[in-house]
């Protein structure tokens, strides 16, 4: 047999030895489904990001939240400026995140609570 190429350094040994065993026809179709698969996977993360995101733009101040105070919290993010703004519960409080794409990963930065102290 010719030399294998090597499989991705992020591939689990279970697949890796799998699909060594496989012939040309049954990873020809294996890579069409990983293809659809990895798609369905990309949608989905998608409409995760739009049902996550709230009605609160850059040009919006939240309630209870002053105007100059909520710019702050904005201007100290470092998200880039495609990210969606989006609430988090987290231990049965909210806070603002934004959240974006990273090629197959979703990214997220903490912008500030949903209700500011002192509120």
């Amino acid at each position: 047999m010719s030399q294998l190429p090597d499989p991705p350094t992020d591939t689990p040994k279970y697949l890796r030895e799998g699909l060594q065993k496989q012939s040309p026809e049954i990873l020809r179709s294996i890579a069409v489904y990983a293809s659809a698969l990895a798609d369905a996977k990309e949608r989905a993360l998608e409409k995760e990001l739009d049902t996550q995101a709230v009605d609160v733009d850059d040009e919006t101040t939240p309630d209870g939240w002053d105007a100059n105070e909520w710019d702050e919290q904005l201007e100290d993010s470092d998200a880039p400026t495609r990210a969606t703004l989006t609430t988090k519960t987290i231990d049965g409080r909210e806070y603002y995140y934004y959240q974006w794409r990273e090629g197959d990963k979703i990214k997220s930065e903490y912008v500030a609570p949903v209700s500011p102290s002192g509120n």
